[in-house]
C-alpha cells in the first residue's frame, strides 16, 4: 500500500495568514505519516503549505490511496474552514478522476461529514484509530514522533526569518480539553484530555532542538500542562536533557498557580495565551 498525505491548509489562499507570515509544519500529518511507516507502508507527503498542484503529487507518487490529513492542532484548520474545504475537495476530485481512493480527517469533515461526499471516507474524530484498522492509543507515548524528515524545513525557516527575524516549530503534548467553555467547539477530541508524560514531551522538544535550532516553540496543546505536577516533572526533565527552548502556550488563568508558573518559565515559557470566558464584558 503506497499512501499519499497531504492537508488542505494552504498559506497563500487567506491574505491575512500571509500578511502574518507565521507557517507551521503539519503535526498531525507528519505523526499520522510516520505511524503508517511503522506499520510497514509505504509513504510519501505533499505539503500543501506552500504548494497547491496536487496534480503534479498524483503524477508523481502514483499512490493507491490519498490521506487528506488536516492538522487537528492547528487552530486555523479549526477555524479558517471555507477555503480548506475547497481545497480538499480538489484533492478528492483529483484522485478519483484517476481511480483512486481518497480519505479525508479534519474538524470541518467531523462536523458536516455529508459536505464531503466527494472523499471515498470520512474519518470523524481521532485520525490515527480510523486510519489504522485495530488500533488502540492507550497512551500517547505510544505514538512515533512526527515524521520531521517529509517536511522541507528550510522553507518554513526563510518564511519565519524574512518576515520576522526568527525561526518557530510547533509540537504538542496532548490532545483535548476537560472544561467546557462554551465559546469553544470540539470536533475531533470532545470533553477528553489525554497527555503524554513528561519525558516524552522533553525528549520531543530535545529532537526538534537538535534537528532544526528553532529560536522559539509553539506547544500547540488546547491547554498545555494541565497539572502542576506534570509542569514540574516537564521542567525537570527539559533542564536535565538540555532541551530548554523559548516557547509559547496556551492555558487558562486558573491554572496559572505560582508553582507551575515557577515551572514553565524554567522550562523556557515566554508567552502564555489565556481564554477568559465570561458573560460580562467588563470582567473580560
Amino acid at each position: 500500500m503506497r499512501t499519499l498525505l497531504t492537508h488542505a491548509n494552504h498559506l497563500y489562499a487567506d491574505a491575512k495568514q500571509v500578511r502574518k507570515m507565521q507557517p507551521y509544519p503539519p503535526l498531525q500529518t507528519l505523526i499520522a505519516a510516520a505511524l503508517l511507516r511503522s506499520r510497514g507502508e509505504d509513504v510519501a507527503f505533499f505539503d500543501m503549505t506552500f504548494e497547491r498542484d496536487f496534480e503534479a503529487a498524483l503524477e508523481e507518487f502514483r499512490p493507491d490511496r490519498v490521506v487528506v490529513a488536516e492538522d487537528n492542532f492547528n487552530f486555523l484548520t479549526k477555524m479558517c474552514t471555507l477555503e480548506n474545504r475547497r481545497l480538499a475537495l480538489e484533492v478528492a476530485a483529483a484522485a478519483r478522476s484517476r481511480g483512486i481512493e481518497s480519505i479525508v480527517n479534519s474538524s470541518d469533515a467531523s462536523d458536516h461529514p455529508g459536505s464531503y461526499r466527494a472523499f471515498d471516507r470520512v474519518i470523524r474524530g481521532e485520525l490515527e484509530t480510523g486510519l489504522v484498522s485495530g488500533l488502540e492509543i492507550s497512551h500517547l507515548d505510544e505514538l512515533p514522533m512526527p515524521a520531521w524528515d517529509l517536511i522541507d524545513v528550510e522553507r518554513y525557516r526563510n518564511a519565519w526569518e524574512d518576515a520576522h527575524g526568527y525561526f518557530a516549530m510547533n509540537l504538542v503534548t496532548s490532545r483535548g480539553c476537560p472544561y467546557k467553555c462554551n465559546w469553544c467547539a470540539k470536533p475531533i477530541y470532545g470533553d477528553t484530555y489525554r497527555c503524554v508524560s513528561p519525558s516524552r514531551a522533553a525528549a520531543e522538544m530535545a529532537c526538534v532542538k537538535d534537528l532544526f535550532q528553532p529560536d522559539q516553540i509553539w506547544f500547540a496543546d488546547d491547554i498545555f500542562a494541565l497539572s502542576p505536577k506534570w509542569a514540574r516533572e516537564f521542567a525537570g526533565e527539559v533542564l536535565r536533557t538540555g532541551a530548554r527552548l523559548p516557547f509559547k502556550m496556551q492555558s487558562r488563568c486558573d491554572l496559572m498557580t505560582r508553582d507551575s508558573v515557577e515551572a514553565l518559565a524554567a522550562a523556557g515559557c515566554e508567552e502564555v495565551w489565556m481564554g477568559a470566558e465570561s458573560g460580562s464584558q467588563r470582567v473580560l
